[in-house]
């Protein structure tokens, strides 16, 4: 019985101990007038919510990886024991390296082509059947309305605009046919130099694309030809830019000084002029993300027992290169042999969120209790410092600069929404948890 007597009395020093703790958190004259059921219920709600933002935060935090080192900095003199490869590691690459060597991956790939010749061949087919029908139109005994109504039928065809200047020419051959008879050597020269600048550029090739949308860094393009496969400058070929002028000099050349020929020439060219090298773009990723996956993520090997660093010797980036990689390789043997070890390592994340949070929280209940009494109110901070920690997390994902961190959105929010001090604390509370998340490196706090 008296066990239990001493048991409950000693129960009972506790609770009091707690509820008096508690008091403490309210101005003297609610000290006495707080019962235990009114700290359960006001409090409750802010535990909850504080253990589920410390849960939260803690799953940002990157996972497989030590903190050994994190402390060290380039430039500075390395005071601690000489450390001596326990295993033989491979050197892993900055960000930067590897972000670099796949972007070279990637530019060494060229840009993947494929040359349909049967485009080209389908629109010789259909201007031979052009010049042929035209012939035909011309030819016939009619009057010059009735022409000139089939002239403009038979042009819309073919999506050519019949303008005065091709209803003139094809006219013109139509009268000088019925007269001389000579409408066979002007309409077949025409159809002769047209088909023949249409081999001369098709042959070379007319990309689907402008060379300045074509992502080529070396200037190279890859092109497919059945089953062979050829690399060119992408200079050599026509686009959709050039192939204009170089059509003109052809004709102008072909027809020096028959302006008109020459105009209605370029009118009927264009319409049957089709790009016959056509970009594969599936392809192209295809092979750039096979070349990307390629990239080694390591650049060299330490092997065991090999001398990392001395004591009082200054710390370059080759040093740093060695122990992050060391430090990584560490951490993958020892949480993936030893489960124990992961919760302990979980824990420690938890703990370094919970330092961050519980420094805010304090400074709340013993400065700004009002504040707590208002669900609302701690919801918005607890989203704020969510928000924050959620932008922080994507932006590592990205890039190890410390400049990114958002840290400034939560200083102005808590700032504008409460007061400088719930900012300013608001920010160190951030910058402790921001600083674990970036690898425990502390510069960033």
């Amino acid at each position: 019985m008296k066990t239990n007597e001493n048991k409950s009395k000693k129960r009972e020093k506790m609770v009091n101990k707690l509820q008096k703790f508690f008091q403490r958190l309210f101005p003297p004259e609610y000290r006495e007038k707080i019962s235990k059921q009114d700290l359960l219920r006001i409090y409750t709600f802010e535990i909850i919510l504080a253990f589920t933002v410390v849960f939260v935060i803690s799953l940002m935090f990157p996972r497989g990886k030590s903190y050994q080192f994190g402390g060290l900095t380039e430039g500075e003199v390395y005071v601690g024991d000489k450390i001596i490869a326990p295993f033989t590691f491979a050197i892993n690459k900055t960000e930067e390296e590897y972000k670099r060597d796949i972007q070279d991956a990637r530019d060494a790939i060229p840009p993947v082509f494929v040359r349909q010749d049967s485009i080209c061949d389908h629109q010789q087919q259909q201007l031979d059947s052009f010049f042929s029908e035209i012939s035909e139109i011309i030819a016939q005994d009619v009057k010059t309305p009735a022409m000139t109504n089939q002239l403009i039928e038979f042009l819309k065809k073919y999506k050519i605009d019949p303008d005065e200047n091709i209803l003139k020419y094809f006219l013109e051959l139509s009268e000088q046919f019925k007269q001389k008879n000579s409408k066979e050597y002007k309409l077949e020269s025409l159809h002769d130099s047209l088909d023949r600048i249409l081999r001369d550029i098709c042959g070379i090739g007319i990309l689907n694309r402008n060379k300045s949308d074509i992502s080529a860094p070396k200037g190279n393009i890859s092109v497919l030809n059945g089953n062979e496969e050829v690399v060119e400058e992408i200079s050599y070929f026509h686009d959709q830019e050039d192939v204009t002028s170089i059509v003109i000099e052809k004709l102008r050349s072909s027809f020096e000084g028959a302006e008109l020929s020459m105009n209605v020439g370029y009118r009927i060219f264009m319409n049957f002029l089709v790009p016959n090298i056509i970009y594969d773009k599936l392809e192209t990723e295809f092979r750039r993300q096979e070349a990307e996956s390629n990239v080694p993520r390591a650049r060299g090997t330490v092997l065991e027992n090999e001398k990392i660093i001395d004591t009082y010797e200054k710390i370059n980036k080759e040093h740093l290169a060695k122990l992050n990689s060391l430090a990584i390789e560490k951490a993958v043997r020892e949480e993936g042999s030893n489960i124990i070890y992961s919760v302990v390592r979980y824990l420690g994340k938890l703990m370094m969120a919970a330092l961050g949070i519980s420094i805010l929280l304090m400074f709340l209940v013993y400065n700004r209790w009002r504040l707590l009494r208002s669900p609302k109110k701690v919801i918005l901070i607890a989203v704020i410092i969510l928000l924050v920690s959620l932008l922080s997390y994507i932006i590592s994902k990205f890039t190890q600069s410390p400049y990114l961190v958002p840290i400034t959105i939560g200083s102005m929010l808590l700032t504008i929404f409460y007061d400088t001090r719930v900012g300013f604390v608001g920010t160190i509370s951030l910058s402790i948890i921001l600083s674990g998340m970036m690898g425990n490196d502390f510069n960033v706090m």
